[in-house]
């Protein structure tokens, strides 16, 4: 009796995953997993932009797998779900929005969230160390990303899932529970190129340690509203302030309409 009790506690437990390989994560990758969060309530809502599949096909399942750190030996979660359709997503579109949820309860802050998606039928298959970037995703929980409870769509109703956008480009920022406005400041975007060899850090001009403000808005955007940034610059989206929500800060780079472009010296 004892030895089943202990065969069939053993069984119910997930096989601990291999220490991952994250080698395979800087390999070019022609469509790589990017995932973005929300908090809701209790929950952590992960979304994530996928091509659709044929009419009446299954959607895809993902592995979650929640780390104390990157180089942790035991995980503190394992589960798996399927992904479902973001509410007013189209179902028919050629890249659908997806969803999942965790408890919010379950994810200290600072710990590392890996994301893996599998086919249906290599569910039951072991986990291995290799990282495919095209399936596979890593996000540090930060406070600030647990306690976040919006995110940016872009005009298609797609995830923003980069931390930029090209100047005049439309983004909504879409909120949990009561519609907050959004305010903005913008400050100067000084990026630096990376200094030539032998060069000497300490004979470079001092970088400024705090940004002056070069424009801000007039008035709050109400809520769920296309919100257009024409001019360059580093801006900070300030989210919230209405019915006792604090108000929460989203860095946003607005770039040139070529970003990222680039571009080789000609021989």
């Amino acid at each position: 009796m004892l030895v089943a009790l202990l065969l069939s506690s053993t069984a119910a437990t997930p096989p601990v995953p291999p220490r991952p390989d994250f080698a395979g994560l800087y390999r070019p990758a022609a469509s790589r997993l990017l995932l973005e969060t929300r908090r809701e309530a209790d929950s952590l809502r992960l979304l994530v932009n996928r091509p659709g599949g044929l009419a009446g096909q299954a959607l895809p399942v993902v592995q979650l797998t929640v780390w104390p750190a990157y180089d942790a030996k035991q995980p503190l979660l394992q589960t798996s779900k399927r992904l479902r359709l973001y509410p007013g997503a189209d179902p028919a579109s050629a890249t659908l929005v997806l969803t999942v949820a965790l408890p919010a309860a379950q994810l200290p802050a600072g710990s590392v969230l890996q994301a893996n998606l599998v086919e249906p039928t290599l569910l039951n298959q072991p986990q291995g160390a290799d990282q495919n970037p095209a399936t596979t995703a890593w996000l540090r929980l930060t406070t600030e990303r647990l306690a976040r409870p919006f995110l940016l769509l872009d005009s298609m109703g797609l995830v923003l899932t980069r931390p930029y956008v090209r100047a005049g480009e439309a983004v909504v920022v879409a909120g949990f529970g009561l519609a907050q406005p959004v305010r903005w400041r913008r400050y100067p975007a000084s990026g630096v190129a990376a200094l030539p060899p032998f060069a000497d850090p300490r004979r470079q001009p001092v970088a400024p340690r705090q940004l002056g403000v070069l424009d801000s808005s007039a008035a709050p955007l109400p809520p769920n509203q296309l919100l257009r940034l024409p001019q360059q610059g580093l801006y900070a989206l300030r989210v919230g302030g209405m019915g006792g929500e604090p108000v929460r800060t989203l860095p946003l780079l607005v770039t040139r309409s070529d970003f990222p472009g680039q571009r080789t010296a000609e021989e």
